[in-house]
């Protein structure tokens, strides 16, 4: 369609903004959000970009927007610049995942990360029955008194006193290179310390009376568990477990050239064609993930929002004649400005449905349902980051002047918008001044 060619646009209905709705965000009946909505029969493709960048939304056929001043949630319409956009550091997390994913790399670490689960449970087990066969081992050397008759060979002390402090002993675990330690030495040593501070005296044959309990703790021990090591170290006994298996430390290193097991693809198409295998990835989407309730979930509603578009392209997008030269899917580039389903499968089963409205200078992300089976993918940030890449080759290959991701409505006290804010650098709409501002200012 030529742009300087009239087109009649028809006034379908309106709501002023004195009623407040129901807010799904903030979950307020009361309060709620305030909003003005009206209803065309079509509206031009470059009047509704400049509609965008002065605040304007729409769902399906209505175009609104809300008064933020009266509304209980804060709304800013966002954007990013595609060319500016920097990936941080868990976003980059998200999309090796899904690279691992396709590969298979992830399921066999998923495997791994079982099994690992499972060791790590049999030996925390194993652990706390290690721990009671010590204490139960020192408990019985203890009975045996053969420490108090090793002690006064070197020097003396209150035997009520030693009791008294032995009582107060337990074995430990460790957090170093042994399992195990038991303190019952250095308890000891302390007690003739404090008792010889007492007397003014001095007790000079601490290596030998700690190497005599030593001995004879071991020679008990031994007796009683013999794949247990015990090694003495500043007059505590640490307790190695002889039994567990030494870790092997070797360089890890990259797989190089690893087997695709799950093929990725992505095709756009016209919105208009909506079908069943949509319709159940949405059900599935608004069932598992919103939590909407299953008599809301209709596909009368679905068609009506997700099947018709108001958007009219009066101005034609110029495609270059060597497109086929340029790029490896040329079909991704429509002949039109308009409203377009962007379809992603892997396996060829959809596992997510991005709704686009393409317009002269941005691509605005209406909406986005996906396959709740595959929520550990963060599906959000991968197709978010696949269509920010889309805008830069569009761009590049197309027309320079388009360079906008619209993201729609932020608002910081909604979880389900804040996330916008993790695509820097964010700006948003000053309704005040009609400027866009930084986000981080």
């Amino acid at each position: 369609m030529n742009s300087e060619e009239k087109v009649e646009i028809n006034v379908l209905g309106f709501n002023n903004d004195n009623i407040p709705k129901y807010c799904g965000y903030c979950k307020n009946k009361i309060y709620g959000r305030y909003s003005f909505f009206f209803f065309l029969d079509k509206i031009p493709v470059d009047i509704y970009d400049n509609m965008k960048k002065d605040g304007w939304g729409r769902c399906g056929n209505d175009l609104y927007i809300f008064n933020s001043e009266k509304s209980c949630c804060k709304y800013y319409m966002s954007r990013l610049k595609a060319e500016d956009f920097k990936i941080n550091k868990e976003q980059k997390k998200i999309m090796k995942r899904f690279e691992k994913y396709l590969s298979g790399e992830y399921e066999l670490n998923r495997e791994k990360l079982k099994q690992k689960e499972l060791r790590k449970d049999r030996k925390m087990k194993n652990i706390d029955e290690l721990q009671i066969k010590i204490e139960k081992i020192l408990r019985d050397y203890l009975k045996q008194k053969t420490y108090i008759q090793i002690i006064e060979k070197y020097v003396k002390i209150d035997n009520s006193l030693l009791e008294e402090r032995l009582n107060e002993i337990h074995v430990k675990k460790n957090k170093f290179n042994f399992d195990y330690s038991i303190d019952f030495i250095y308890v000891i040593l302390k007690i003739i310390e404090s008792e010889n501070k007492k007397n003014n005296s001095k007790f000079d044959n601490t290596k030998n009376l700690q190497l005599d309990l030593f001995n004879d703790f071991k020679k008990f021990y031994r007796e009683e568990n013999e794949e247990l090591h015990l090694s003495d170290k500043t007059g505590h006994i640490n307790i190695i477990d002889k039994t567990k298996s030494k870790k092997k430390f070797e360089k890890s290193k990259p797989e190089m050239n690893l087997p695709v097991k799950h093929i990725y693809t992505c095709e756009l198409t016209d919105k208009i064609k909506i079908d069943d295998e949509k319709f159940k990835v949405y059900e599935k989407y608004q069932k598992n993930i919103l939590k909407s309730p299953i008599e809301k979930i209709t596909r009368e509603f679905y068609d009506e929002v997700f099947g018709t578009t108001n958007l009219i392209d009066n101005k034609g997008i110029k495609l270059p004649s060597d497109l086929n030269k340029k790029t490896d899917h040329p079909e991704m580039y429509p002949k039109k400005y308009g409203t377009y389903d962007i379809i992603h499968r892997i396996d060829g089963k959809i596992i997510a449905v991005g709704v686009w409205d393409i317009l002269p200078t941005s691509l605005c992300s209406v909406s986005l349902y996906y396959d709740s089976d595959y929520k550990f993918l963060d599906l959000g940030v991968v197709t978010a980051i696949k269509e920010i890449e889309y805008i830069k080759s569009f761009h590049d290959l197309i027309d320079n002047n388009f360079k906008y991701y619209s993201m729609g409505l932020y608002c910081e006290t909604a979880q389900k918008l804040r996330y916008k804010g993790n695509f820097q650098p964010t700006e948003l709409l000053d309704r005040y001044t009609m400027n866009y501002v930084y986000l981080k200012d």
